[in-house]
């Protein structure tokens, strides 16, 4: 089944975060790729109609899924990040950046410093830039 998105705005920094769950029917991973999907892109229309915000998309991917599951969630980061990629190419010079970040269960403090840090000054070279902190994957 999957999640939705949820959009976090604050002063200076937006977090939008999914969590896709395990995609098990024909209609969840249609829902996924384009449902979940849409709804990340009006997350970051949100960000950049904020105006100075940084932005980190979250993806939160469980562990454990199915090979079919899987690849459908892989789909689905792969569309963030081509969405992310193309949104900072159309950006103006000196828009806040805008970043994906991908972590697994049991990585939330990793999660957190790395959010912290995209959304920091010291983080504010990085732009289009996907973020997997799960490690080699085979």
């Amino acid at each position: 089944m999957t999640d939705g998105v949820s959009v976090r705005v604050s002063e200076g920094a937006t977090v939008i975060v999914a969590e896709p769950g395990e995609p098990e029917t024909q209609e969840e991973r249609a829902g996924l790729l384009v449902d979940r999907l849409f709804e990340i892109v009006e997350g970051l229309n949100r960000s950049v109609a904020a105006k100075d915000t940084r932005t980190v998309v979250d993806v939160r991917i469980a562990d454990g899924l199915s090979d079919a599951a899987r690849v459908n969630v892989a789909a689905f980061v792969a569309a963030i990040k081509g969405t992310i990629q193309a949104l900072t190419l159309e950006l103006p010079v000196g828009a806040p950046n805008v970043n994906l970040l991908v972590s697994g269960s049991g990585q939330d403090g990793d999660r957190e410093r790395t959010t912290r840090y995209l959304l920091s000054e010291d983080g504010g070279y990085s732009a289009g830039t996907a973020y997997d902190l799960r490690g080699p994957r085979a």
